[in-house]
């Protein structure tokens, strides 16, 4: 892919969130910026946009509780102060306003996402999320599937797995019996 292309979709992916994005020069979102081809874009895409809508959630809870009327007080008064304290408690504090990226990349055939900041809920979808790049090609964003038979781990559909094999000087019959050894491999550990 030409450079022009590959900034193209990154600088998009960056301009959802510019903000969480790390400044500090020596981390490596700095340094290499995202670290996996285009394929993956739309899982990113949806960990970024997920992240600011749950900052906006946040911030909406914040301003409902801020602009609550002085009848709805009177009506709920007990149910009110009771929730509202338990906002506050929190509110102060609102974890997306804090997220951090320290690094896109892929790894082992997954997609991983480095950051700080967001809560537990978040984390929990930016796993599931890195879960799913597996089944995800790298290269074009189709279904695919975690190659591990190969020298270097990648998830991709069988398209670019056959483009990759020819790269390497691989046959088919090359991958399935390297797929075969590694089965093996696995037999042998349990």
């Amino acid at each position: 892919m030409p450079d022009d292309a590959r900034n193209q979709w990154i600088q998009d992916l960056v301009s959802i969130a510019p903000e969480w994005f790390e400044n500090d020069p020596r981390t490596p979102i700095s340094l290499f910026s995202i670290e996996c081809d285009r394929g993956w874009a739309h899982l990113i895409r949806a960990i970024l946009e997920t992240g600011k809508w749950r900052k906006r959630q946040w911030d909406d809870s914040y301003k409902y509780w801020s602009e609550q009327s002085e009848e709805d007080k009177r009506k709920y008064p007990t149910s009110y102060e009771r929730r509202k304290q338990e906002f506050d408690k929190t509110q102060h504090q609102n974890p997306f306003n804090n997220i951090h990226i320290v690094q896109v990349k892929e790894k082992f055939g997954g997609l991983r996402f480095y950051f700080s900041g967001g809560d537990e809920s978040f984390h929990d979808f930016v796993h599931a999320v890195e879960h799913i790049s597996h089944y995800v090609c790298e290269q074009c964003g189709a279904p695919g599937r975690c190659r591990e038979s190969l020298p270097w781990v990648l998830s991709l559909c069988d398209t670019h797995l056959t483009n990759h094999l020819a790269e390497m000087g691989w046959t088919k019959e090359d991958f399935v019996e390297s797929e075969a050894r590694l089965d093996e491999e696995r037999k042998d550990d349990l």
